[in-house]
């Protein structure tokens, strides 16, 4: 048993495993072990001691970095994943950590499944090369072609109610037009802006955008990987994987949180792969809370498109312009609109001079 000044006991600890409110005699809760479990993970997996508790408090409070490096910095066979949940279960807040083991256990079994998935691609992607005729990879006739201003920016809701469905878009793009792109091809970063206010419409200002850039140039045709993992949330898919050709280029993917999320801040990241080679990790904070405003919660198609309002247009044309029409009849539902082109849509006795807008 240890002694503390005010005369409560509580019982011995190891320092360096031990979580803040542990050493300061605070009392502890299931999420001081997730503590100590994190910190017996990190060693096992780095073999190196985790830095102590209050070393860490005491860099934060002076605005320096937290000295606890990341396990994947130490061990490159560690995954980014793995390192992010460990990062979590030892966070020096305890409402930043995961409350109890099973809520860690679930984060640790979708970690593991999205390094097996990983793994499983790369196989794949190699056996393809190895039916490839010998030296046809090595072929060095054409440049490969690369950008080097390669830019990922993620819009995650900020706060979330449990058990909720939201959408979260993930983008890939430069910085700015490349120097052989047409005169009429948007800026990347107004495009990138422009799609998630149009998929996310008055939602976007419930919705945090950050962003990271890439740490190495990107090859044309590379496959790009979107990872996303938060200690707590839920993505499906769990990733998403594509070829970087277009300046922009965008992913979205569904996320909610568990119940036992409530009242939580959660923090991790997206992760950004080349091939295998981790290129950028996007940081996400997000608040469950389930108090939250509604306004960011995903619409499902059908109350979207019972929501929609339907305007009847019709146009006054010539013979000439029929091909014309026919195509903006077929289009003009995408808008929420419906085209007349005959009779057969109006009701009975209704004349379709005075009651249709031109």
């Amino acid at each position: 048993m240890a002694t503390i000044q005010d005369n409560q006991s509580v019982y011995g600890y190891t320092p360096l495993y031990a979580p803040l409110e542990q050493i300061q005699g605070r009392g502890t809760d299931p999420s001081s072990d997730i503590y100590a479990l994190g910190a017996t993970l990190y060693h096992l997996l780095t073999g190196q001691p985790p830095v102590s508790a209050p070393a860490r408090y005491e860099a934060v409070e002076n605005d320096q970095p937290d000295p606890l490096k990341p396990a994947n910095q130490l061990n490159f066979q560690v995954s980014p994943e793995i390192a992010a949940l460990i990062q979590s279960a030892m966070a020096l807040r305890r409402n930043d950590r995961f409350r109890n083991a099973a809520e860690m256990r679930v984060a640790l079994e979708n970690a593991a499944r999205i390094v097996a998935d990983r793994k499983r691609a790369r196989q794949a992607e190699q056996a393809l090369i190895d039916t490839l005729p010998e030296g046809a990879e090595a072929d060095s006739t054409r440049p490969m072609v690369t950008d080097k201003d390669v830019q990922f920016t993620v819009y995650t809701p900020q706060k979330i109610k449990p058990e909720k469905n939201y959408s979260v878009l993930a983008f890939a793009h430069l910085a700015k037009k490349r120097d052989d792109a047409p005169d009429d091809e948007p800026d990347p970063i107004a495009d990138v802006r422009a799609q998630a206010a149009r998929i996310l419409g008055d939602q976007i200002r419930d919705y945090s955008d950050t962003q990271d850039a890439s740490r190495q140039a990107v090859p044309r045709g590379g496959q790009i990987t979107f990872v996303p993992l938060v200690p707590g949330i839920n993505f499906s898919p769990s990733s998403r994987s594509f070829n970087w050709r277009k300046s922009v280029h965008r992913e979205e993917f569904d996320m909610w949180a568990a119940r036992e999320s409530d009242g939580k801040t959660l923090n991790g990241s997206m992760t950004v792969f080349l091939g295998s080679v981790v290129i950028a990790e996007v940081a996400l904070k997000i608040t469950v809370d389930s108090q939250a405003a509604a306004s960011a919660e995903k619409i499902s198609p059908d109350r979207a498109q019972s929501a929609r309002r339907v305007r009847q247009v019709f146009a006054s044309y010539s013979p000439r312009d029929e091909q014309v029409v026919a195509e903006l009849a077929h289009v003009a539902p995408m808008f929420g609109s419906r085209f007349l082109t005959d009779r057969t849509h109006l009701e009975p006795g209704e004349d379709r001079i005075e009651d249709c807008s031109v």
